[in-house]
């Protein structure tokens, strides 16, 4: 049951069965493999401390891309592994890991340098990173044995795997996603550590690549990764449902312009409402005019330019809508990836955006 209020601008629904059924895929694609779930960013935009008590009792565990988002995973009792998968940078936060029993990404010089200045009783779990070509973070594969020498001399280090991350898995005529797990295989072979590659789109698409452990993120959310078919062809179900609702119901002439910068015409006299829903909400402004929402799961088409907090739709396949009516932005029967194509981005950047001010999501 979603509850409305009058003061919530956006508000949204999270299906935790559908979370639980995309959780089951990512599980049935890789059978062997151990799942650590990716969380970060609020959980895709969908919650961070709901999605990880929803997920606890079934994932290995967690990864998350700050610390802050770590710690407050332990702090809401979140027993799970937790790894950070930007790594640390400073004495204060290997500290931190050590308090809250997190481990961390390794993926250059300094965070050895940091865990010999920081040397502790206690040791510190940390992920090797292995830069395949993706050229984001990441050791040499060739620096690979010498970078496990020095970690083996920290009596204070527990490594927990060895980790790389692909570039382009989303698409999948690229044979770029191969050489990239190819040079992985190489440059790990015969080192006797827990590998992990496969991201999303490569528990979907590269089978191969399913190794000891699996980190699925979008998918969870029941948005594809695959670039050219839908979540429903690849079996995820989207879990959440984004709201506002109509706050006016205006009457515009025909040949008259509505929003900033005049660029939309009423081609005949129209019913224009307007959305309590702009780019401060998050929806972004280069929606305007591509896209549709659902009003009673009917489509109505986003007229004119995004404003900061509010947007104008067509009402004329609405005639009998009001103000306070309830707008779905996306979810089940409106896409995220839809809007995200249409807007030329991802669905991970639209998913992202939705800012403080946005009402709390609710799990059902």
């Amino acid at each position: 049951m979603i509850h409305e209020s009058a003061s919530r601008r956006v508000y949204g629904s999270v299906d935790s069965s559908a979370l639980s059924h995309n959780f089951a895929l990512a599980r049935k694609c890789a059978p062997n493999s151990r799942i650590m779930s990716v969380v970060k960013t609020n959980a895709y935009g969908h919650g961070l401390i709901p999605v990880a008590k929803l997920l606890d009792d079934s994932t290995d565990a967690f990864a998350v891309a700050t610390l802050e988002e770590a710690a407050s995973l332990r702090l809401s009792k979140i027993r799970s592994p937790i790894c950070v998968l930007s790594g640390f940078f400073s004495p204060d936060d290997c500290k931190t890991l050590r308090d809250y029993d997190i481990s961390a990404v390794i993926h250059c010089m300094d965070q050895i340098n940091l865990l010999k200045r920081s040397a502790n009783s206690k040791p510190v779990s940390v992920w090797l990173k292995v830069n395949t070509g993706m050229n984001r973070l990441g050791f040499p594969p060739q620096s690979l044995t010498s970078v496990l020498d020095k970690l083996s001399n920290l009596n204070t280090v527990d490594i927990a795997g060895i980790m790389s991350h692909f570039a382009c898995a989303d698409d999948v005529n690229s044979n770029y996603t191969a050489r990239q797990f190819e040079q992985f295989l190489r440059a790990t072979e015969n080192i006797p550590l827990p590998l992990s590659i496969a991201n999303s789109a490569g528990i979907l698409k590269w089978p191969e690549s399913h190794l000891d452990w699996i980190r699925p993120g979008i998918m969870l959310y029941g948005v594809s990764p695959i670039e050219g078919e839908s979540a429903n062809q690849l079996g995820l179900r989207p879990a959440l449902n984004l709201y506002s609702r109509l706050i006016a119901v205006n009457s515009v002439c025909k040949g008259e312009k509505v929003g900033y910068g005049l660029n939309w015409t009423a081609p005949v006299n129209t019913r224009v409402g307007i959305i309590a829903c702009g780019y401060g909400d998050g929806y972004m402004r280069s929606a305007s005019g591509r896209t549709q929402v659902l009003i009673d799961e009917r489509p109505a088409d986003i007229v004119g330019t995004i404003s900061m907090d509010s947007m104008a739709v067509d009402l004329t396949r609405h005639p009998q809508a009001k103000a306070g009516d309830r707008v779905k932005l996306f979810g089940k029967g409106m896409p995220v990836e839809q809007i995200a194509a249409a807007t030329n981005t991802i669905p991970y950047e639209f998913l992202c955006s939705f800012n403080p001010r946005t009402a709390a999501i609710e799990f059902f």
